[in-house]
């Protein structure tokens, strides 16, 4: 029962925790890096070649920010590798 109960109360205490493990996402931040894929050679429309195309658009990002001197967000943004942005893309702007 004592180790249920402290089971019980680890829970409470990592909950609060976790549900601020992401930062919120703007409107206008989507849409930037939307803007900003799309000029580097993304189109949403493109089901056919979606992860790749995507993939490719993003490491081109990565590569102007690393030319830009700004080598903490283009490694960032390559790991990353997913539609969502990550907390330290999104410091990067």
């Amino acid at each position: 029962m004592k180790s249920l109960s402290k089971v019980a109360f680890a829970a409470l205490l990592i909950t609060p925790v976790l549900s601020h493990a992401y930062e919120p996402v703007t409107r206008a931040q989507v849409r930037h890096e939307l803007e900003q894929l799309e000029l580097a050679g993304y189109d949403p429309a493109d089901e056919d070649g979606f992860p790749t195309t995507l993939k490719h658009a993003q490491a081109i990002l990565a590569q102007r920010s690393g030319a830009n001197g700004d080598s903490n967000c283009a490694s960032s943004r390559v790991s990353d590798q997913a539609v969502a942005p990550s907390a330290d893309s999104r410091s990067c702007r």
